[in-house]
């Protein structure tokens, strides 16, 4: 059975999450982790995202973004792809081979409300 398509539509707030094949380590340090913020933000900047709240793990991340002109995909493979090219081409002895972080990603639709809720129970 083929997967739902995602919904995508501007002024979308969505909750993401990408895990490492495996559940593998995706940093390795934290100027793994580094690299990938400040591709967070480019990535923001160029597909017009608004990044509420992130949260790095060993082996996955979690975004709350909003997307003003709906292009949540196209985003996500800029982000996954590049991060994916970046660690492999950074972390992979020469002449062992190509290491492969798998991308697994799921994302849901977030209603504003509950957003609004969960602000104020951090706070």
């Amino acid at each position: 059975m083929a997967r739902p398509l995602r919904i995508e539509f501007p002024g979308g707030l969505y909750h993401v999450t990408t895990c490492g094949d495996r559940r593998e380590a995706i940093y390795l340090s934290d100027a793994d982790r580094q690299y990938w913020l400040d591709l967070l933000g480019n990535v923001c900047t160029r597909h017009n995202w608004l990044c509420h709240a992130y949260c790095l793990m060993d082996n996955h991340f979690h975004i709350i973004e909003e997307t003003i002109d709906g292009y949540l995909s196209a985003g996500m493979r800029q982000l996954n792809g590049v991060y994916t090219h970046w660690h492999n081409r950074t972390h992979t002895p020469l002449g062992s081979g190509l290491a492969i972080i798998g991308i697994r990603r799921k994302s849901g639709i977030i209603r504003k409300f509950e957003l609004s809720e969960a602000k104020k129970g951090a706070a």
